[in-house]
Order: structure tokens, then C-alpha cells, then sequence
């Protein structure tokens, strides 16, 4: 079977790769997570990848308004505070991309 697209894309975004490979599969949901299973799975429809996605991005904004309310402008939060940007970011050209479009 073929990979879908929006798998492939999918598998661009660091924090669906977590969401897959760790806790899809802690869940149960998965066995490997990877991007055959993920695409070959009845269950992981475009729409449910999209909404893990926004949800995904949703935590992520958390994430950074939690950092930046609690932390030092020190080495460690600059870190942090990139690599959440970085997850952010691939989401956003996730959901741009394959998102309804007046919603992103």
C-alpha cells in the first residue's frame, strides 16, 4: 500500500512523530507507529491526523506562554524556547498546508 501524502507530511512535524511513536503506541492505538502503520490504519483519517495536529499546536502555544511566564531569560529557556518554535513552526506548515484554509 501506498504512503498517503498527508502521512508523509505528518511525519514532518516532530511533535506527531512523538504522538504517533510514543504515545499512540503506550496507548495501545499503534504497535511501531511508523508511517506505514500509520497510513495503513482505518482509524488515522486525514480529518483525526488534522485535529491531533491543531491539538498538538494548541499544547505547544501552551508550552511557550508557560515558558515565558516562568522563566529567566537565561541559556536553558533560549533552548527551550527555540526548539518549541521549531515544533510550532512545523505544525503551522503542517496545518497550512492540509488544513481547511480560512481556519490557519
Amino acid at each position: 500500500m501506498v504512503i498517503r501524502q498527508l502521512i508523509r507530511d505528518a511525519f514532518k512535524c516532530d511533535e506527531l512523530v512523538h504522538q504517533f511513536k510514543v504515545v499512540d503506541v503506550e496507548d495501545g492505538l499503534l504497535k511501531t507507529g511508523v508511517e506505514k502503520e500509520v497510513s495503513e490504519n482505518k482509524l488515522y483519517t486525514d480529518r483525526y491526523i488534522l485535529e491531533e495536529a491543531k491539538n498538538r499546536l494548541e499544547l505547544t502555544n501552551k508550552k511557550i506562554e508557560q515558558l515565558n511566564e516562568e522563566t529567566d531569560n537565561d541559556a536553558t529557556y533560549r533552548i527551550e524556547l527555540e526548539f518549541l518554535e521549531k515544533e510550532k513552526h512545523q505544525l503551522r506548515v503542517f496545518l497550512a498546508k492540509w488544513g481547511p484554509k480560512d481556519t490557519f
